[in-house]
């Protein structure tokens, strides 16, 4: 015999509308999906974890135990996790306004062939000890100065 449940509620309360449930006694397992005037929530859980989806006309956000999230409206997405991974054969960033990156810790850049920062008006690199190296260094400019 199956410790499988399922219902279908149908409500004309604005709040509630349309709700599927399916859970598994034993397993502690629920996934649970409510469909009413104010948005669609499906929700997955087995009694340790819990996973959360949201999404309404303007906006949808996406929620994994509180501690990863996903909210994108129509402006912008917010990315909110412990440890984030991109993985592209090509990635490409572009932006009309500023690009700012900022790290609690070191930040590293690194390439397999070649590297290449570029500016049109001026580039600056401070730091409390900057080092320049390589096996060839070639520094050019109409005016160079040192120190």
């Amino acid at each position: 015999m199956s410790t499988l449940i399922c219902r279908i509620e149908l409500s004309k309360d604005e709040k509630e509308g349309i709700t599927i449930l399916v859970s598994h006694k034993d397993q502690k397992l629920q996934h649970h999906i409510q469909l009413n005037k104010e948005s669609i929530t499906i929700t997955s859980e087995n009694g340790a974890d819990k996973s959360t989806i949201i999404q309404k006309p303007d906006a949808i956000k996406l929620d994994v135990g509180g501690k990863s999230q996903l909210m994108m409206d129509k402006e912008k997405i917010n990315i909110k996790c412990s440890t984030f991974n991109l993985n592209a054969d090509e990635i490409e960033i572009k932006s009309e306004g500023d690009i700012n990156i900022k790290g609690g810790g070191d930040i590293a850049l690194s390439a397999d062939l070649n590297l290449t920062a570029k500016a049109e008006i001026e580039a600056n690199f401070e730091g409390n000890m900057t080092k320049v190296s390589g096996s060839m260094v070639n520094i050019e400019g109409d005016l160079v100065t040192l120190g």
